[in-house]
């Protein structure tokens, strides 16, 4: 009855029922090819024989062949409008011309079909419209657009305004386009696959005893996490080394080691292979076949689940927002050093490497096994992570639910696509906390297993400190999360494991020491690192002294929650705990005991415990998803359990259903309109940087003060001048301007006491010109944002230097602006 129950809800082919789903799902995806423009409330601009009105875009997919502008009339008129299409780069290349008769009365949408434009895939152009009606027309425009792209132009001179416009795309052509990206997504899965999956497996199967007991998807979430705490450690040894290892020596090396060691972990079976090609096709295809059947359900959610991470990064060239800055600049000085490194030249003016960089380290490898750049291994591997974020949350969750693999998916789909976080760091390039929260619960799943079973031998405790070590390398504050948050639950197991009689505290002791010492040897080369820099003096907050104000930042905190998580959740997981109460499963129960040690440890800042603060409420936040998938896939997984005893499909259905309708919720999470830093005007720009100005000179740049005016960072894309032309400008890397020795003393003080002085003081006033020549700026840079990310208020307010006779405009294109300082009054102020 149950077959035939799910035969008559998926197509015949057991085997292709995943892959029908998938498509189902991909359709939905497809945007429509008339799409409305923003809205019909939009103001006027008047076109007639005498102007040309022009609008910079870009194209988001492939086959653009249609834009839809809003036009009006003051009385009914005809003409002809004439649109020409230009690919915008520095120089404009005209590559579609036509002329579209009009006749007009009232206020309507008015749709332009042009023949397809097959590779406008995130190309910019630069539409120009002419009329030659004898009355005039009038066309819609507004203040931005969604994506902050652009901007409108009348005779070809840019104003702070966009035609209210919307851009359709041929069908086959769209889809064809999506069909190349998601080809090209497999083939980056599959080398990021090879990095971050073989070094893990050889690892595993040589060295833990319980390797081949584990299922699939934790053998996946092992192996990954290993290696993404393996190569940050590899890193460090040589940098300590003082080796430049570059990409042979810091990644194929590992890989023809890695393949080296399954090989010979597996000759004999290799050796006795009997090579029957058609019985070997036939036993291929019977385990695709009956894996199909099976496990249906699973394929679509990963496939999914995969589908969602990499859709929203599609159009995302630079990464996102303030901390994507330091990210990339990390990870383009890795592959300058071919390793660590510790100047900042050419980029910033700093001397140490201190902060956390293992999250670079990964970029780096993507970078070198793809032959990417910084920015685009910064955005790649950063989503990777947040893949595996979701998987490796899955043996922790299958521990703690005993066995439970319904709950160990629900955790799964609960963190990939239900939870705002970790979804949303593609907006904030949280990478670095990222990729340590990755492998947070499985450190504690090894630590457990590793302790506490008599299957564990000696060899085992080596595969530990790797996840322990790299825990510092990869986020400074997760040993201190890692040790508070699993603190109870390591209590707990321990506890239970000495009423055992499996229990032996002389091989308790002996595992203990080899994780103790190996893990020391990490930390030793990482100290000699980092007492370089000023991470140590300079991270965490104001120690407070007093209790009761302690306790209201704990409290506040822990109320922050419910800004991120909804009610329902809570609900949910104190159902969770009650039902764990009634099934005696105490391990659930230390989960929330544990976040509320971590969120209390701050009140250690009242008696001065060390390290205490560096425990960020917002940071704890952020890696929240972690417990609370624990508590909700186990309420839902014994729920699961239950109704696949009545009946095993609908479960199935329920997830599937559950995973295709939260993840088309996910799919639009990008919002590059208020995150986006660099946008294709400023990458423009900077080609003309490259082009018209000298390698020495001096960009000031927009940007606001932080943490009391201790540390400043840029708001808008003159932030990456230094990165994306080679040229300097007044903004460092917060990440260095925080944590970093600089080359000149008092640098990192300098930059702040800009800001706060140009807060107060304009630039081309008399003791303007006199402190940008004391600062040395040759160029000021006035990005698309308008210096307005993160909400703040512009810095240079460029409107009050019209006619002035020390800055000069050399550069005006959409909003960007670069002003020239005549440094010859200089002289004159002297």
């Amino acid at each position: 009855m149950c077959k035939s129950y799910s035969m008559r809800i998926f197509p015949p082919k057991n085997g292709f029922r995943f892959l029908f789903i998938i498509f189902l799902f991909l359709i939905a995806f497809i945007p429509n090819n008339k799409a409305a423009a923003w809205n019909t409330e939009t103001d006027l601009v008047p076109i007639d024989r005498s102007i040309t009105i022009g609008q910079s875009l870009v194209s988001l997919h492939r086959g653009l062949n249609h834009i839809g502008l809003f036009v009006d009339a003051k009385e009914s008129t005809q003409g002809n409008l004439e649109l020409k299409i230009y690919k915008n780069f520095l120089t404009r290349e005209l590559v579609h011309q036509q002329i579209f008769p009009m006749q007009i009365s009232s206020y309507q949408y008015f749709s332009m079909r042009i023949p397809p434009i097959k590779d406008s895939y995130l190309q910019p152009y630069y539409i120009e419209l002419s009329w030659d009606g004898i009355e005039p027309i009038y066309l819609g425009i507004r203040e931005t657009n969604p994506e902050d792209q652009g901007s409108l132009y009348l005779d070809n001179n840019p104003v702070l305004s966009q035609l209210n416009f919307d851009l359709g795309y041929e069908k086959f052509q769209l889809v064809f386009g999506i069909l190349k990206i998601i080809f090209q997504w497999v083939w980056n899965l599959l080398l990021v696959g090879l990095v971050l999956l073989l070094p893990g497996w050889a690892a595993f199967s040589i060295l833990w005893n319980r390797w081949k007991s584990y299922d699939f998807f934790t053998k996946i979430a092992l192996s990954s996490g290993f290696s993404i705490a393996f190569y940050p450690i590899l890193f460090l040894i040589s940098g300590f080394l003082n080796v430049r290892a570059g990409k042979l020596g810091l990644v194929f090396l590992p890989l023809i080691i890695s393949a080296a060691a399954l090989i010979y972990k597996n000759h004999q079976a290799i050796l006795s292979f009997q090579w029957n090609k058609t019985a070997y096709k036939d036993k291929l295809f019977d385990r695709f076949k009956f894996a199909c059947k099976k496990y249906w359900f699973v394929f679509i959610t990963v496939g999914i689940i995969i589908f969602v991470k990499l859709w929203v990064i599609r159009t995302v060239e630079t990464p996102l927002w303030g901390d994507s800055y330091q990210h990339t600049m990390i990870t383009q000085l890795i592959l300058d050093n071919d390793g660590l490194f510790n100047s900042w030249m050419p980029y910033a003016q700093y001397k140490t490497l201190s902060i956390h960089f293992g999250f670079h380290a990964l970029s780096a490898v993507y970078a070198w096994i793809r032959n990417a750049n910084a920015s685009q291994a910064v955005i790649w591997m950063g989503q990777i992570l947040n893949i595996l974020n979701a998987f490796c949350v899955y043996p922790l969750v299958k521990r703690l639910s005993k066995d439970n693999k319904w709950a160990a998916l629900i955790a799964i789909v609960f963190v990939a696509v239900i939870f705002k976080f970790p979804h949303f760091f593609v907006n904030w390039g949280r990478y670095a906390q990222l990729s340590g929260q990755t492998i947070l619960s499985i450190s504690a799943f090894l630590l457990l297993e590793g302790l506490f079973s008599k299957d564990s031998g000696k060899k085992d405790m080596l595969i530990i400190p790797v996840f322990l070590g790299g825990m510092a390398l990869l986020y400074f504050r997760l040993p201190f999360f890692f040790a508070l948050l699993w603190a109870p639950l390591f209590i707990f197991e321990l506890i239970s494991w000495a009423k055992s009689s499996e229990f032996n505290i002389g091989h308790l002791l002996i595992k203990a020491s080899i994780i103790v010492i190996v893990t020391f040897a990490i930390g030793w080369m990482l100290y000699a690192r980092i007492s370089n820099g000023e991470l140590v003096e300079s991270v965490g907050g104001v120690v407070n002294n007093n209790i009761a104000a302690g306790w209201t930042t704990v409290v506040g905190n822990i109320k922050l929650v419910r800004k991120y998580y909804s009610d329902i959740f809570f609900i949910l997981m104190a159902v969770s705990l009650v039902v764990s109460g009634f099934k005696k499963n105490w391990s659930q129960v230390m989960i929330p005991i544990g976040l509320l040690f971590l969120h209390s440890f701050f009140l250690g800042t009242t008696l001065n415990i060390p390290f205490a603060y560096y425990i960020d409420g917002f940071s704890i936040l952020l890696m929240s998803y972690i417990p609370f998938c624990i508590l909700l896939g186990y309420l839902f997984g014994n729920l699961f359990v239950k109704i696949e005893n009545l009946n095993p499909v609908i479960p199935r259905l329920i997830l599937v259903i559950g995973v295709v309708f939260f993840a088309y919720q996910a799919k639009d999470v990008t919002n590059k309109a208020k995150y986006e830093y660099v946008t294709k005007a400023d990458l423009r720009a900077f080609e003309w940087i490259k082009l018209n100005t000298q390698p020495d000179n001096l960009f000031l740049v927009n940007g606001f003060n932080i943490y009391h005016d201790s540390s400043s960072v840029g708001s808008d894309g003159g932030w990456w001048i230094p990165l994306l032309t080679e040229r300097q400008n007044t903004m460092p890397p917060q990440y260095a301007l925080l944590n970093e020795k600089p080359i000149e003393p008092g640098y990192s003080q300098l930059v702040p006491e800009i800001i706060l002085w140009l807060e107060s003081h304009n630039p081309d006033s008399p003791e303007g010109v006199a402190a940008l020549c004391n600062w040395g700026v040759d160029y000021i840079y006035i990005g698309q944002k308008q210096g307005g990310c993160n909400d703040t208020t512009p810095l240079l307010q460029w409107q009050k230097w019209k006619g002035s006779t020390s800055l000069t405009e050399v550069y005006i294109e959409d909003r960007v602006r670069i002003y020239q300082f005549d440094t010859s009054k200089c002289n004159a102020a002297e």
